[in-house]
């Protein structure tokens, strides 16, 4: 049962957000709960701490013209890649993060409705009804069963195996692919109240069958592609999906009209753990064939909790803004490892836009036992040294967490995103002034949103 929020300051909520001179410089804005977020292809796929369709469709809609660049450095799930097929622009996204990349190519590089269709009616055809013993994909998972039952792996392993056996083009295997994925947690021993992947012993699973529910998946997900042909833009080119790095763009310098992100959250979302059930199966396919290769990615990523990184030091630019003692010490590490991450992407990302380029970037502010961090602050200071000037910032209200348990107090929910709109300019500009710093909490019963 949700409880509403009754502690919180009142904020106007809106349905889409207004032009950039209805916003007022700081002001926190809500988005209905009744906002759609899934239609088109949004919906294909679960992806931890997305951003709600409506920003980059805000930030296009703004800022993007016909013919220009758009790209989205941290794409993720690819929710700007699918925004931007409303409007006839180039759009690009990179990501460190193979599965990610795999998700966005399935919801905006999209197959033909009619291949898709033909090719899954012979997959279900040839989907085998004698169960046969089976583990995951991944190689070094040792205890496989303690995450999918003997008959789940089999049914699982029998899918993947007819899709392989179909002949069917690249782009429309991908996409059925990821479809199928897209059932894997359902079908799994792991909790469903949390992004969090693991078996809960206190309140412990009963899944439903793989056949049960992957037709009508699948199918949910050649109803969503059909939807995205309806709002597509006639003359959109479709996106392209990079496998790269944030901190190392594979992009030409100046070329960049538009770039529009939401960077991975502080410490606060360990993104590839949270999909641990899917690359059990999918990993293989994208490039992570074992357990190694999925821990080591864990720690490659802008905003792990164990960064891989031994060199750490505060960016010049925040000096004085964050200390150790903002900071718990067992955070610490990861958060300098974070800060230096994301100042090397805004060098990349300045190199990148053209002069007058405009960077709509999404950020959270984690809490800690020591207080809120304040993220937006750094941020606006290290795209400052970088000759990102900040334009205009506000916030708008997290409405919707996939957490469905109460946290008691202990914090861990980013209530508010920071929308920060950056213009590219020739040189350093002045540190602006601080955002606020909101200290909004959930109540200790409180859930969802």
């Amino acid at each position: 049962m949700t409880t509403a929020v009754k502690s919180l300051p009142t904020h106007r909520e809106v349905t889409e957000l207004p032009s950039l001179d209805e916003i007022a410089f700081g002001e926190v804005l809500a988005m209905s709960l009744s906002t759609p977020t899934t239609h088109g292809t949004h919906g294909l796929h679960r992806f931890p701490a997305k951003f709600v369709p409506q920003i980059p469709r805000w930030a296009l809609r703004e800022f993007s013209h016909p013919g220009a660049l758009v790209v989205d450095p941290f794409v993720g799930s690819g929710t700007t890649l699918v925004e931007a097929l409303r409007y006839p622009v180039r759009a690009i996204g990179i990501d460190l993060d193979p599965l990610a990349c795999a998700i966005a190519r399935a919801k905006a590089d999209v197959p033909n409705l009619e291949d898709v269709r033909l090719a899954w009616s012979r997959v279900i055809a040839r989907w085998p009804h004698v169960p046969v013993p089976a583990n995951v994909p991944m190689s070094g998972v040792d205890n496989p069963g303690h995450w999918f039952s003997e008959g789940a792996r089999s049914e699982l392993d029998g899918l993947f195996r007819a899709i392989e056996a179909v002949e069917m083009n690249a782009r429309t295997r991908a996409f059925l692919h990821v479809a199928v994925s897209s059932v894997l947690r359902r079908v799994s021993n792991a909790d469903d109240q949390s992004m969090k992947t693991y078996v809960s012993h206190t309140n412990p699973k009963d899944p439903p069958a793989v056949r049960a529910i992957v037709g009508k998946s699948v199918d949910r997900a050649i109803a969503g592609l059909a939807s995205l042909e309806n709002m597509r833009n006639s003359r959109a080119e479709m996106p392209r999906v990079l496998h790269a790095d944030a901190r190392e763009l594979p992009i030409e310098s100046s070329s960049v009209d538009l770039m529009i992100t939401s960077p991975p959250y502080l410490d606060s979302v360990d993104y590839q753990y949270n999909l641990m059930a899917e690359y059990f199966w999918l990993g293989p396919l994208v490039g992570a064939e074992s357990r190694d290769d999925f821990n080591l990615l864990r720690r490659q990523a802008t905003g792990a909790k164990n960064p891989l990184s031994e060199t750490l030091h505060v960016p010049k630019s925040v000096a004085g803004l964050l200390s150790a003692e903002h900071v718990p010490h067992d955070r610490w590490r990861s958060t300098v490892s974070y800060l230096q991450d994301l100042d090397t992407h805004l060098a990349e990302a300045a190199r990148c836009l053209k002069r007058h380029g405009i960077y709509v970037m999404v950020v959270g502010n984690s809490g800690s036992r020591n207080g809120e961090v304040p993220l937006h602050d750094c941020l606006t200071r290290m795209a400052a040294s970088r000759g990102l000037s900040l334009e205009h910032a506000f916030g708008y209200r997290v409405r919707r967490h996939y957490m469905k348990f109460p946290r008691k107090g202990r914090g861990g929910i980013i209530l508010v995103d920071w929308v920060l709109v950056f213009r590219r300019v020739m040189d350093a500009t002045p540190s602006p002034d601080r955002l606020p710093l909101l200290g909004w909490t959930l109540p200790p019963d409180a859930v969802a949103n």
